[in-house]
């Protein structure tokens, strides 16, 4: 074998070795975030649990064990929403966790507690719901899950086929949501505020 031969040998190892490395880096780092963001979205799941129960419940002791439920989801939280650093020593003399302000989504959160904490909370659900919205929400702009499916689509070539809403599924056949939805047989209703149910 000539030298020319063993530097084109070497070459392809070296090629095949960056290929499985990269492979594996990749994969490695797919799994990490989707294992993150699986974990985002359980946290997310069991605070809304928490606040549907908050804005159900009257008596006070299962508003207390619910109150502590969501006080102990809103340190978890700090783990996926740390404190804002400005800059501006604000908080320095804190506990590292708490040291600069509190992210928005957790402030949302501990609105919610206080709302709830108060005797008169029932007077509060339609604040305590646009909280929950607020929050929903900035979650979701963090996660952004149609990045992901994107990405999903990418990787492993499942997607949703069948995107509609129930503007179009009415289109469709219209008068099949009255064997799904027997409520409202109105059909004026359905045909003007369908998406607003």
């Amino acid at each position: 074998m000539t030298p020319s031969d063993w530097i084109a040998g070497i070459s392809l190892v070296v090629a095949i070795a960056a290929l499985i490395y990269t492979i594996i880096s990749n994969t490695k780092k797919y799994e990490l975030t989707y294992q993150y963001y699986q974990d985002v979205v359980a946290w997310h799941s069991e605070v809304v649990k928490v606040i549907t129960q908050l804005k159900s419940t009257s008596e006070e002791n299962s508003k207390n064990v619910y109150l502590a439920e969501l006080s102990a989801l809103i340190e978890t939280g700090r783990f996926y929403f740390p404190n804002i650093d400005l800059h501006d020593g604000f908080g320095a003399n804190k506990p590292l966790a708490y040291r600069g302000y509190r992210n928005v989504v957790l402030d949302f959160l501990v609105y919610e507690y206080q709302l709830f904490e108060r005797e008169d909370s029932n007077k509060y659900v339609e604040h305590a719901e646009s909280l929950q919205r607020l929050f929903t929400s900035y979650v979701f702009q963090y996660l952004n899950p149609k990045k992901l499916q994107k990405k999903i689509k990418h990787n492993t070539s499942i997607q949703m086929k069948n995107s509609i809403t129930i503007n179009e599924f009415l289109k469709q056949s219209p008068e099949s949501i009255y064997t799904l939805y027997p409520i409202d047989s109105n059909e004026e209703h359905w045909k003007t505020i369908p998406s607003k149910r």
